[in-house]
């Protein structure tokens, strides 16, 4: 037997006291975990392995947060002295992802979906701005807040894992200096909320009729229109943009009544962290799929270009980024 699927196999026995019938190693997605499914004769658990101690005790300890606000997580079950091996609830196979594709007729989302669209941007808003309020910030382990800092790894990210390999070229002082215009544009808005980082239709399980969020563990401080961008722009979603709008709407309908937000500012901050969010997920298309080879990031590329190509078409912003658009326009 393989030494981690043995290790999750027997911690699994150990702390349920059950026989493990079956194990199965299920597919990685772009980061280093790795998931076994263990059933035993009462249902089933999914063993993970991680080997950043940091990130898995970021995992946990958001997770017994999240779970005492009532935040729709799956439980933590056990946990290996090594901090590398946890088992947590398993909540089946199907994402919203899953389910929109499978679902979708044409270029159309059924009621159905977008339902569960609604209900997770609900989700959200309440772990924003009320789970999140008192999380301790030291469980962010790579970054505290989503500061200027943070924003121009991102920018960077693409700029060397896909602007640089698919660019004829462009001027890198111009461009570090759109970067940091945008940057310091950005860091203005409120940020004192749980930014999940990652928050798309590929993490969040239907469960129970109900949307659940996996793979927060990367969260921080940030502004809230960020986690909204990245679920309603996710590249191989392919939103109808009547649809997005239709989101957005009721998100800032939701949130409203839980906090103060300036909605005009929020709006026309919006553009800006489209432009960060869209350049990020294009370095990692780039790092994940043209560089590590894995299929289904590079199949996404041109579903993130048309996002970039959509925004050039339709997005203004308060200063001028020239290199960036220049060099954007090129990509598209």
């Amino acid at each position: 037997m393989d030494p981690l699927i043995r290790n999750l196999y027997l911690l699994a026995e150990s702390s349920l006291g059950v026989e493990v019938l079956e194990c199965k190693a299920l597919s990685q997605g772009g980061s280093k975990r790795q998931y076994v499914r263990l059933k035993h004769a009462g249902g089933s658990v999914l063993g993970v392995y991680n080997p950043n101690p940091l990130e898995n005790h970021a995992y946990i300890g958001m997770t017994a947060h999240f779970l005492t606000h009532e935040v729709p997580v799956p439980k933590i079950i056990a946990t290996a002295a090594d901090g590398l091996h946890y088992l947590v609830e398993d909540l089946g196979d199907t994402t919203l992802l899953n389910l929109l594709e499978a679902k979708r007729v044409g270029d159309k989302a059924p009621s159905e979906i977008i339902n569960y669209y609604k209900q997770a941007l609900e989700q959200l808003a309440y772990l924003q701005i009320n789970a999140g309020a008192d999380l301790d910030d030291g469980l962010c382990w790579e970054r505290k807040r989503f500061d200027k800092q943070s924003m121009l790894w991102d920018l960077n990210y693409f700029k060397y894992y896909f602007l640089r390999i698919k660019s004829t070229g462009y001027n890198e002082q111009a461009l570090e200096d759109d970067f940091h215009r945008l940057a310091d544009y950005l860091v203005e808005a409120a940020s004192d909320f749980f930014m999940f980082r990652d928050f798309q239709a590929r993490n969040i399980m239907i469960h129970e009729g109900r949307p659940w969020f996996i793979d927060f563990q990367g969260g921080r401080r940030g502004a809230l229109p960020y986690d909204v961008i990245s679920l309603l722009y996710q590249a191989k979603a392919n939103l109808p943009h009547s649809v997005r709008e239709e989101l957005l709407e009721h998100y800032l309908l939701v949130a409203s009544q839980l906090t103060s937000i300036d909605t005009a500012d929020f709006r026309s901050r919006y553009a800006g962290f489209q432009l960060i969010r869209f350049l990020q997920v294009l370095g990692a298309y780039g790092f994940r799929g043209l560089i590590e080879g894995k299929a289904h990031f590079v199949e996404s590329i041109p579903f993130a270009l048309n996002n970039l190509k959509w925004w050039l078409e339709t997005a203004k912003l308060p200063m001028e980024l020239p290199e960036l658009r220049r060099a954007v326009k090129e990509l598209v």
